[in-house]
C-alpha cells in the first residue's frame, strides 16, 4: 500500500492550500526520498505539477521543493506554485516524513463545499478517485 495515498490538500477561499506537520509513516529515511519527485494531483487524480526534493549536505536538515513545474504531458489550465519542506522523525519501520507545504494555483475543486462549515471535498475530490487532490512523493527521481 502506498503510504502517500491519503495525503491530500484542501484549497481555501483564496485559492491557496497549505499543510503543516503532515505525518506520513513510510519506514524511509530522508536519504531514501532525497532526489525523488514530489507530485501534485488535481481533483481527477491527474498529475499536474512536479519538482524534485532537494537536500543539503548537512545531516538532519529538511529536504525542500522551492518551485514546481507543470507535469510533462499535462495540458490543463492549473499552474501550481509553492514550496514544500520534508523532515524526518522516528527510525526503522516507524520512520515518518513530516511535510509542511504551501501551494497556490491548486485545483479549486479540492475545496470545502458545505455551508454548515463541515469539511467536505467536492465531487471527485471526496476520496473516491485515487490520488485526487494529492501531494505525494513518488518513487521516481525525475518528473517524466
Amino acid at each position: 500500500e502506498d503510504p502517500w495515498k491519503p495525503v491530500r490538500y484542501t484549497v481555501d477561499g483564496n485559492g491557496s492550500a497549505s499543510g503543516q506537520n503532515v505525518h506520513v509513516v513510510t519506514g524511509w529515511t530522508l536519504a531514501d526520498v532525497d532526489g525523488r519527485a514530489m507530485v501534485v494531483h488535481d481533483s481527477t487524480g491527474a498529475r499536474v505539477a512536479c519538482a524534485l526534493l532537494q537536500g543539503t549536505q548537512i545531516a538532519g536538515m529538511p529536504l525542500f521543493v522551492e518551485s514546481f513545474s507543470k507535469y510533462p504531458g499535462y495540458t490543463g489550465s492549473l499552474s501550481i506554485a509553492g514550496s514544500v519542506a520534508v523532515e524526518q522523525i522516528g527510525t526503522g519501520a516507524e520512520a515518518s516524513q513530516v511535510l509542511d507545504f504551501s501551494l497556490t494555483g491548486a485545483d479549486p475543486a479540492c475545496s470545502v463545499a458545505d455551508s454548515s462549515g463541515a469539511r467536505r471535498l467536492r465531487g471527485a475530490a471526496s476520496g473516491s478517485v485515487p490520488n485526487a487532490c494529492g501531494i505525494h512523493v513518488h518513487e521516481g527521481s525525475n518528473c517524466s
